[in-house]
C-alpha cells in the first residue's frame, strides 16, 4: 500500500469571524487531524498581526495559510505599503485592479451594477490551485470565489466543492457554472430546492448542515424549574435587529415583571442599544453579557430565545439553543430560519419586522408553561441531527467519494504526524479500524520510528493519555 498524501485547499475571502469563519475551521481542522494535508488560502494580505489573531489561531497549528494578496517580493516588505488601485466601468459596475508596489498585480474584481461583488482575479491563488495534483480538492466559500474557481483550468482529478449558504441565492445569476463542481453542498434542503428551482435536478448537489460545536447535554431542564430569563444571541448590528427583542421585552415586562433579558454578543451597535434600554428605563432587567464560550451559561435556564434576524446563512444558534431545550422565535428569512425553526413546534416563525406578532407568540408561550416544555423537548430531539459526529461524517463520506485516498493511509499519515507513543498508536487504531485494516495499518507501521515524546501526547489527546498506563498490548504489538 503506498502512502500518497492528499490535499484539501479552503478557499476562503479572510480569516473572518462569524459563522462562515467557524464553519471553514471547524472543517479544516477536522480533515487536518484526520490526515490530509489542509491549506487555507485567504483574500488578504500578508500581516503578521492577523496570524496571530484570534480567528487564526483557530485552525491548527500545522494548517498551511496562503495570504492570496501579495507578491512574493511584497510579502518580504514589511510594513506594507498602500496597494494602487485602478478602477474601470464593467457592463454597468465597475472593475478594480490592484497592484503592489512593484507593479505586480495581486488583484481584480468585478462588481455588478448592484455593488455586489461577482467575479475575482487572484494570481496567487490561482498559480496554488493550478499546482494541485491529481485526488487533491478545493472547496470554496463565498459567492464569487465559487464563480471564479468552477471556471479555472484546473489539473485533472482535482476535485472542487462549493460550499452554498442559504444568504448566497441572490447571487444565483451569477453562480451558472454548477456543472463544474464536482460537488455542490447546501446547508438545507430548502436551499437545495430553491437552487435546483433555478438550475434545475442536479446529480451533484448535497446537502449538510451546520454541526453543533457542544456535547449535547443527556437531558435539560423543565421549563417549571426555569426562570422567565428571554435571551437574545447574536452580533450586535443592523442585520440582526436586536433592538426589536428589546422593544417587544419592554412591553413583555408589563405582563410578566419577574422576567428578564439577557443580551449575548457584541458589535457596532451596543453603544446605540444601551442607551435605547436607558431610555426605556429597563436597566435592571435588560443585560448586555457580551461574549460567553460556555453555552450552558447561556442556555441551560433559559425560558425562551427571540431571534428577529433580518437574513440568516444558516442560524447555528437556533440549534444551540434547541439542545438546551429553549424554543425559539424568529423572523421568517425565507432560508436558515425557516429551514430550522418548526412552526408550532419548537418555536414559532413571525412575518420578517412584525414586532406585534413576535410579543404575541412570546406571551403565549410565557403563559403556557405546558406548551413551552413540550416546544422545549421538541427542540432537543430535533437538535439531536446536528452532532458534530453525526454532521462531520457526512463531510468525510463526501470526500472519500470523490477523492481516489485510502482511509488507512490517512490514518497512518495523522499516526506518523503526531509522533505519539506505540502503545497510543495501537489504541487509536484499535478504536477506529476493522481487522482487516488493523492488518494492513501494522504492516505500514513497521518502519514508523514512533517514540515517546515527553508531555507531547497529552496536547494531543489527554483522554488517551489517560488510559495510556492500564492499556493492554493485543497480538498486534509493534515491537
Amino acid at each position: 500500500m503506498s502512502n500518497i498524501s492528499r490535499e484539501i485547499v479552503f478557499v476562503r475571502n479572510g480569516l473572518t469571524g462569524g459563522g462562515l469563519g467557524l464553519m471553514s475551521a471547524i472543517q479544516a481542522n477536522y480533515f487536518y487531524e484526520k490526515g490530509f494535508d489542509v491549506t487555507v488560502i485567504v483574500d488578504q494580505s500578508y500581516n503578521e498581526k492577523v496570524l496571530s489573531s484570534a480567528n487564526a489561531k483557530m485552525y491548527h497549528q500545522g494548517i498551511n495559510i496562503v495570504f492570496a494578496l501579495t507578491s512574493e517580493k511584497y510579502k518580504t516588505t514589511l510594513p506594507q505599503v498602500p496597494r494602487k488601485a485602478i478602477r474601470k466601468e464593467w457592463f454597468g459596475g465597475k472593475i478594480s485592479s490592484y497592484y503592489d508596489e512593484y507593479g505586480i498585480m495581486i488583484k481584480k474584481t468585478y462588481h455588478d451594477s448592484t455593488g455586489q461583488r461577482v467575479k475575482v482575479e487572484i494570481p496567487i491563488m490561482d498559480d496554488y490551485l493550478k499546482s494541485l495534483k491529481s485526488g487533491d480538492i478545493v472547496t470554496t466559500f463565498e459567492a464569487s470565489l465559487i464563480w471564479h474557481v468552477g471556471n479555472l483550468e484546473l489539473p485533472t482529478g482535482v476535485a472542487i466543492v462549493a460550499q452554498i449558504h442559504n444568504q448566497h441565492f441572490y447571487l444565483s445569476d451569477w453562480i451558472d457554472n454548477i456543472d463544474n463542481y464536482t460537488k455542490f453542498v447546501c446547508q438545507t434542503p430548502k436551499t437545495k430546492e430553491a437552487y435546483e428551482g433555478v438550475y434545475g435536478k442536479k446529480n451533484n448537489i448535497e446537502v449538510i448542515p451546520n454541526p453543533l460545536r457542544h456535547e449535547i447535554p443527556k437531558q435539560v431542564i423543565q421549563h417549571k424549574g426555569r426562570p422567565l430569563k428571554i435571551i437574545s444571541v447574536g452580533r450586535l448590528e443592523e442585520g440582526k435587529q436586536p433592538e426589536h427583542t428589546i422593544n417587544v421585552f419592554s412591553k413583555i415586562i408589563k405582563q410578566f415583571p419577574e422576567a428578564f433579558l439577557e443580551i449575548y454578543g457584541e458589535g457596532k451597535e451596543k453603544e446605540n442599544l444601551q442607551k435605547f434600554v436607558k431610555e426605556l428605563k429597563l436597566e435592571d432587567k435588560v443585560f448586555f453579557k457580551g461574549h460567553e464560550k460556555d453555552l450552558s451559561k447561556i442556555f441551560k435556564d433559559a425560558s425562551l430565545m427571540l431571534f428577529p434576524s433580518k437574513r440568516e446563512s444558516f442560524g447555528l444558534v437556533i440549534i444551540e439553543a434547541f439542545s438546551f431545550g429553549v424554543p425559539v422565535i424568529g423572523y421568517s428569512t425565507v432560508f436558515g430560519v425557516d429551514d430550522l425553526i418548526q412552526d408550532g413546534v419548537n418555536g414559532y416563525i413571525v412575518p420578517q419586522g412584525d414586532q406585534k406578532e413576535l410579543y404575541k407568540k412570546s406571551l403565549e408561550l410565557l403563559k403556557d408553561i405546558e406548551k413551552r416544555e413540550k416546544f422545549g423537548q421538541n427542540g432537543y430531539e430535533f437538535s439531536k441531527k446536528f452532532t458534530y459526529d453525526k454532521v462531520m461524517k457526512q463531510w468525510m463520506e463526501l470526500v472519500l467519494g470523490i477523492s481516489n485516498v485510502n482511509p488507512v493511509e490517512l490514518l497512518y499519515q495523522y499516526i506518523n504526524r503526531m509522533e505519539l507513543p506505540k502503545q497510543l498508536i495501537k489504541k487509536i487504531i484499535q478504536q477506529q479500524m476493522t481487522e482487516s485494516e488493523l492488518k494492513d495499518m501494522v504492516n505500514l507501521l513497521k518502519d514508523v520510528k514512533s517514540k515517546i515524546i515527553d508531555g507531547k501526547a497529552y496536547i494531543y489527546s489527554k483522554k488517551l493519555l489517560e488510559s495510556y498506563t492500564n492499556f493492554k498490548l493485543n497480538d498486534y504489538e509493534i515491537k
